[in-house]
């Protein structure tokens, strides 16, 4: 029997024991209760031991959490002003988060938080570090209003596009190209964020998009289709759908992928699935929650 550790955020925490069977999957877990209690929206870990979730409620309050064992226990790291919905890493082990207000958030190893006032008042919902030294970020309101920004090195604002959707997050697809996901729209970059061009593929609130090898990546929309592609997001192919976003028989949130092959999504009411072959089939987890999960 195989058994894999992973972690989702809620309004808690739970380290879950994956254990896999034939015909369907349990997750024996364990709830761990954070000191302060807010909605927690996004959740990282750099190495095995060292991770960092990010949430709060809205204008009221911000909070991020840190572990240093492996999630067993978790305690609070900085709470501030209002809440941050994302977070990310490069391979210096740097972090950035972003949330509302053009709140920015950027820790590099062994230092403490440092927070920036950026230019922009929209609310911010993705945050991706630039191959160069910069980062882009993502931002919308009411879903319309997008805005890809990038910043350089310094964290200094170098250019903002407009776009008419929403944009939720940003990946690579290889070291010079770029797929942005939001409300029922796509773009696509092939220097490197310089500029963008809208991509046919549309139908869903997309929410998340990764690329867990170069060229190789998957998208995820709320109302529960999940495409995916293999020439680096130029085109896509639909793996799941399940129905329409009001009537979707479930509603997706966030997904994290091994390689190509291995990934899991979870959503609304404790859905969580899991794919081995590239996501062509899906197993799903025995429900352990009604909350939502938001990150994994």
């Amino acid at each position: 029997m195989s058994q894999l550790r992973t972690f989702i955020s809620f309004g808690l925490l739970s380290l879950i024991f994956l254990h896999c069977a034939p015909d369907n999957i349990q997750a024996l877990h364990k709830t761990i209760d954070p000191e302060i209690k807010m909605p927690l929206e996004d959740i990282l870990f750099i190495n095995d031991s060292v991770g960092y979730a990010v949430g709060g409620k809205a204008y009221n309050k911000g909070i991020i959490l840190s572990t240093k064992n492996g999630g067993l226990a978790w305690k609070m790291d900085t709470l501030f002003d209002h809440a941050l919905w994302a977070i990310s890493s490069n391979h210096s082990n740097e972090l950035n988060a972003v949330g509302f207000s053009g709140n920015f958030f950027i820790k590099k190893e062994n230092e403490p938080w440092s927070f920036y006032r950026l230019p922009i008042w929209h609310e911010l919902t993705g945050t991706l570090f630039d191959k160069n030294g910069g980062a882009f970020l993502s931002s919308g309101s009411s879903f319309k209003a997008g805005k890809i920004i990038h910043l350089n090195s310094d964290y200094s604002v170098d250019t903002i596009f407009e776009m008419q959707n929403e944009i939720q997050q940003i990946a690579y697809s290889d070291s010079n190209s770029l797929v942005a996901v939001g409300y029922a729209a796509v773009f696509n970059s092939t220097n490197n964020g310089r500029s963008w061009t809208r991509n046919t593929l549309n139908g869903d609130y997309f929410l998340d998009v990764q690329f867990p090898e170069t060229q190789t990546g998957f998208i995820i929309g709320f109302s529960g289709t999940i495409f995916k592609t293999i020439d680096g997001g130029i085109s896509w192919k639909k793996l799941k759908s399940s129905g329409n976003l009001l009537f979707g028989e479930d509603t997706f949130l966030s997904m994290a992928f091994r390689n190509a092959d291995v990934g899991y999504v979870c959503g609304q009411f404790g859905l969580l699935m899991k794919t081995t072959d590239g996501g062509n089939t899906w197993q799903k987890y025995e429900r352990f929650t009604e909350e939502h999960l938001t990150g994994i």
